[in-house]
């Protein structure tokens, strides 16, 4: 079953993801590790019958320079 917005939401933030939007998506930012994941939606994260989500096609990108410095901006 998918996962509702508020579970992928409490999943990333208990686990020290910062939330952030551009253009109206969301994506969520690891600060200790500068990576994003991206293309966060209802249909990409499965709620598993332990209460883990399972992903299932998300974008993972690894941050610095420029990137890394907009994301900053965007998680205050």
């Amino acid at each position: 079953m998918p996962a509702t917005l508020e579970q992928i939401n409490d999943f990333f933030t208990r686990n020290s993801w910062r939330r952030f939007s551009v253009d109206g998506e969301v994506a969520y930012f690891d600060p200790e590790r500068q990576v994003v994941i991206s293309d966060i939606h209802r249909g990409n994260l499965i709620l598993m019958e332990d209460g883990l989500l399972a992903p299932i096609d998300l974008r993972v990108q690894s941050l610095s320079g420029a990137m890394l410095d907009y994301v900053l901006k965007a998680c205050r």
